[in-house]
């Protein structure tokens, strides 16, 4: 009885040993991401078993990761999965995955999910793939030893969500893509080291916060704010006593925009309004 009750302890023991070292959601859902079909299936890998889930037509949903290796390495994402072709990565899906340094995201991925990455403290550079659309929110925050991101020049990134890199404290550069129409609320929030932002045409709405925090961002080239913008942090410069949303906590003699733009009258209320 006795042999059988310290089996039973050391199995209870590994099961749990193996749920604490798990990263990212194990057999869960992925919010309201569009195809998401229940349950997950699994792959096994050689550093880990990736988990899954069916997506709309013949694609894949990556939902979860359970290493198998903990020291520091690469995982390298498939393109397909059976005869499914990988086009996300859910939400939560690697959340917290201390052991992860690189990770490579097929072409053939058209969004990553909320907190996707979030907290994967070992993680240093990422190439985001050409056939990006969607960063959501908090994909990659509180990475903290993220420097790099590497972009494709041909890239169809159209939306950087709510903090998708907020406090990314290592990021150094981030070049935003030509197409990119949204950069969301606090996106690039407490990026200390980030020292440069150019602004593409493309870029219509940045949202509050995006860059506060971001304390190097006092270059020669300025920040120039396009006369394409519509939406500046929910700015109204028709209202009496327009608010002044805080996006870039800097020197404001850095952040230009063109002449009779909405993006000037932003600015030039910004610069009138005393922000602490």
């Amino acid at each position: 009885m006795k042999r059988f009750t310290a089996i039973a302890l050391a199995a209870l023991m590994l099961l749990s040993l193996v749920t604490l070292v798990a990263c990212g959601k194990k057999n869960e859902g992925t919010g309201d991401m569009e195809g998401y079909v229940a349950p997950s299936y699994k792959v096994d890998t050689a550093t880990g078993v990736i988990t899954y889930a069916d997506g709309v037509g013949e694609t894949a949903i990556i939902t979860g990761y359970e290493p198998k290796v903990y020291t520091p390495h690469k995982i390298s994402i498939p393109d397909k999965i059976g005869e499914r072709t990988v086009t996300a990565i859910g939400d939560e899906a690697f959340k917290a995955c201390a052991s992860m340094n690189a990770v490579e995201i097929p072409a053939t991925v058209t969004s990553i999910g909320k907190a996707a990455f979030y907290a994967c403290d070992a993680l240093t550079e990422i190439t985001l793939p050409a056939s990006l659309k969607t960063v959501s929110e908090l994909a990659f925050a509180s990475c903290t030893a993220l420097a790099k991101v590497n972009i494709a020049d041909n890239s169809s990134l159209i939306k950087i969500e709510n903090n998708a890199f907020d406090s990314c404290i290592a990021l150094e550069s981030f070049k935003l893509p030509a197409k990119l129409q949204l950069i969301g609320e606090g996106a690039f929030r407490n990026c200390e080291k980030l020292s440069k932002v150019e602004i593409p045409e493309s870029v219509l709405e940045i949202g509050s916060q995006a860059y506060v925090g971001c304390d190097a961002l006092n270059y020669d080239g300025c920040i120039v704010l396009t006369d394409k913008i519509e939406n500046l942090g929910g700015f109204d410069p028709e209202a009496k006593d327009p608010a002044v949303v805080v996006i870039f906590e800097t020197d404001k003699s850095f952040i230009k925009a063109p002449e009779n733009s909405y993006a000037a009258a932003f600015v030039a209320a910004m610069r009138d309004t005393s922000v602490e």
